[in-house]
């Protein structure tokens, strides 16, 4: 995620580290809460934009 220059998803991190998108989720969003990382939307072409979440 620290080398990422556009941030990673919930689904990128999780299959990297071997758990479940939600999970990865929750804590991706409990960092973003006390700051640690930084949370933006990215909205595609269709479908429901992705959160992506970049080291602060």
């Amino acid at each position: 995620m620290r080398d990422s220059t556009d941030g990673v998803s919930a689904d990128e991190v999780a299959k990297r580290i071997g758990v479940s998108r939600v999970t990865a989720w929750r804590y991706l969003e409990r960092l973003a809460e006390d700051g640690v990382v930084r949370r933006h939307t990215d909205y595609g072409k269709t479908g429901r934009p992705k959160t992506r979440y970049q080291w602060r």
